[in-house]
């Protein structure tokens, strides 16, 4: 997008340009003749690719319609999301998965199609195919690693979106996951954006992957002396007033130990 506003920014200065110099007759010769220069340097065919050359004005065309093809295909999940997955009833994590694996599939055959309007050999690809091996192995490994990563996350399925997981000295709610990154909301509402790697490279306890039920253990201190008794029936009235806390199982409170404080 931020792509798309530049090259519609620039045009609108050249149009501007020109409109601002063709009102004096001492610079109308020389917008006539940029003008006619820019018409020849756009429509030119100077780009070899396979059996075919392109243009700039092919090239701006080709982006274009791949910005087009990403903005469509955002809308066309979010309204798949919003109007057909929430009414299935699934969970969320199966509605993000969906959505996510269709977004990346129509974009995917969506680029073939472009290609093909575009007329565009696509067996001349393969000099891009043999860049981008290169390009991996010399500067990109980290990409391509993450890459691989989300696509590990999102079939495989270790974590998903609404899980609470404990990564990296972090704990929080899986919020979204992509292909490079996921964004975890901590407790404290603050949003974390990891690499997917760190999710398959280091230990992951993920609190609702067998089942959204856990059982917490929560330390509290309570001066000496005080009647254990009353602590024990505040503490189980307080969490079973909390709305998150089931009533079977029920709460319990142990003393394991009692602490003399000076």
């Amino acid at each position: 997008m931020l792509v798309l506003l530049t090259i519609i920014r620039g045009i609108i200065w050249i149009v501007a340009f020109v409109y601002i110099s063709r009102l004096f007759r001492q610079t109308r010769r020389w917008s006539d003749l940029i003008l006619e220069i820019l018409q020849i340097s756009l429509i030119t065919d100077v780009f070899p690719l396979g059996n075919q050359k392109y243009s700039v004005l092919d090239f701006f065309i080709l982006i274009g319609l791949l910005v087009g093809l990403v903005t469509l295909t955002r809308m066309v999940s979010r309204v798949l999301k919003s109007k057909f997955l929430t009414a299935t009833g699934l969970s969320r994590a199966v509605q993000d998965t969906t959505a996510l694996i269709f977004n990346y599939t129509f974009i995917f055959l969506g680029t073939i199609v472009v290609l093909q309007v575009w007329v565009l050999d696509l067996s001349s690809l393969t000099v891009f195919a043999s860049v981008l091996g290169v390009g991996v192995g010399l500067g990109l490994q980290g990409i391509a690693k993450e890459f691989v990563s989300g696509l590990v996350l999102i079939f495989e399925r270790p974590i998903q979106v609404g899980d609470f997981v404990e990564v990296a000295g972090l704990m929080g709610t899986v919020e979204r996951i992509s292909v490079r990154s996921t964004e975890i909301r901590t407790l404290d509402q603050v949003s974390v954006i990891l690499p997917n790697s760190r999710f398959l490279d280091s230990e992951v306890i993920n609190w609702s992957h067998s089942s959204p039920i856990s059982r917490l253990k929560i330390p509290v201190g309570v001066a000496y002396g005080s009647n254990l008794e009353i602590v024990r029936n505040l503490l189980i009235k307080v969490a079973k007033n909390h709305q998150d806390i089931l009533s079977m199982p029920s709460p319990q409170v142990f003393f394991p130990s009692l602490v003399i404080v000076p």
